[in-house]
């Protein structure tokens, strides 16, 4: 009996240090060393099965600082918390959400061409719009701008797909934030 409660408390212990290390503290959702680790493994499957679809969300929410700055970090807190959950009702459950760290997170669709996760997209940013997170008794309003890319079997790397989506990021704060814009990509199917 007691060897089997050493081996019970061994497998409770070993399965909280692996979700120390691929969970983000905050929020519960996938951390950046793991959705990178999971984004590679879509990667080098799109390598060797060209067919394969796999599609990124690349999210950063609009004015973030402005509220750590003007209600405090706990405040900043309860909005990531919120995003979070939000992102993680929005997709299936093959799909993973992640944070890349700040307020910046990545949603990746397995099984997904750029179309439908431009489609997704634009439902999540009216989704984050239109529901502001509770604190502390009042509601704050958030809107995020997303890029979205897809997985090449052409990409050097899995820094060629974050570079498309960071580019079409920055387009969609560059063109009034609250928005998706998908990478212009010729190549990419749906």
């Amino acid at each position: 009996y007691t060897c089997f409660e050493e081996i019970t408390e061994r497998v409770i212990l070993g399965r909280a240090l692996e979700q120390k290390a691929t969970m983000d503290f905050l929020n519960g959702v996938a951390n950046r060393a793991s959705i990178m680790d999971q984004l590679c493994a879509e990667w080098d499957r799109k390598r060797r099965d060209p067919e394969h679809r796999c599609a990124i969300l690349l999210l950063d929410l609009d004015f973030f600082k402005q509220i750590n700055d003007t209600m405090g970090h706990a405040a900043g807190d309860a909005v990531l918390k919120h995003i979070s959950q939000l992102l993680t009702e929005a997709v299936r459950s093959a799909d993973l959400v992640g944070r890349m760290g700040g307020e910046e997170f990545l949603v990746m669709l397995r099984g997904t061409g750029l179309a439908s996760a431009f489609a997704l997209a634009e439902r999540v940013c009216e989704r984050v719009a239109s529901r502001a997170t509770g604190f502390e008794g009042a509601p704050i309003a958030t809107t995020i701008s997303i890029g979205v890319s897809v997985i090449r079997a052409d990409d050097a790397s899995i820094d060629a797909v974050l570079a498309r989506a960071d580019h079409a990021l920055y387009a969609a704060k560059n063109a009034g934030r609250n928005r998706a814009i998908p990478h212009a990509d010729p190549l990419a199917t749906d």
